[in-house]
């Protein structure tokens, strides 16, 4: 819907068409979603379509280990992990931990204080059997993927994106700012990207890494992972 992209200039669609009449895009991507969401994505809509698309553009990466980022299990993504799961099975426990979101004090206190582990707490370590099984569940997706676009004759190509913890060489104000708050949070993170970045592209060479992208370009991010819309050009 593009609640992220709130205007053309923002659009990653307008530089790669600039000038250029001969194409349209459909954006089909939905926030936090990881390739398995994708295939379900696919599978829902592509079948549908009339004229079928040329190409598909995945671009994954962040989400892919968004799920162990917040103690959830590999093959689940963040919004089961962070939320739905509870709301589910612990309902109780779903509205207390909306409540947190809304209180910085309460957080502090139920997080900090009283170290109440909840849906929304990040461990302070990481297995990598986790990191493993997330690249491994990526992996497969992307096979059965591969065969969908065979069977539609369509061209799929799989990029994994710039994330805040990879990029280097970042001193500008807001990024000396980002990566305080990083390290204080996400204490795992360099760990999780740089393992999981470098096992998925070990075991297939075809997916194209854009994640040293912008380095030393400062002013890029406004979060760990959103870009503005200088990022969506250089892009």
């Amino acid at each position: 819907a593009n609640y992220e992209t709130p205007n053309y200039l923002t659009s990653i669609e307008h530089y790669m068409f600039l000038n250029n009449d001969q194409f349209r895009s459909i954006n089909l991507s939905e926030g936090g979603a990881r390739l398995s969401n994708e295939l379900s994505i696919f599978i829902e809509y592509i079948p549908q379509m009339k004229i079928k698309p040329d190409i598909l553009i995945f671009f994954d990466g962040y989400n892919e280990f968004n799920s162990i980022r917040y103690n959830g299990k590999p093959d689940d993504d963040f919004y089961w992990t962070a939320s739905v799961n509870s709301r589910v099975h612990k309902p109780l426990m779903f509205y207390f931990d909306g409540l947190l979101e809304k209180s910085l004090i309460l957080k502090n206190i139920f997080h900090n204080i009283l170290s109440l582990s909840t849906t929304r707490t990040h461990p302070d370590t990481i297995e990598e059997s986790k990191i493993i099984d997330t690249v491994d569940d990526y992996l497969n997706r992307k096979k059965i993927l591969e065969n969908l676009c065979d069977i539609y004759s369509i061209k799929c190509i799989f990029v994994l994106q710039p994330v805040f913890s990879l990029s280097k060489n970042l001193t500008g104000t807001t990024d000396l700012q980002i990566a305080k708050w990083h390290k204080k949070y996400f204490k795992n993170d360099d760990v999780i990207y740089n393992f999981g970045y470098k096992r998925i592209l070990a075991s297939d060479p075809k997916i194209y890494d854009l994640s040293n992208l912008f380095d030393s370009k400062n002013y890029i991010y406004f979060d760990y992972v959103h870009f503005n819309k200088i990022g969506s050009k250089i892009i």
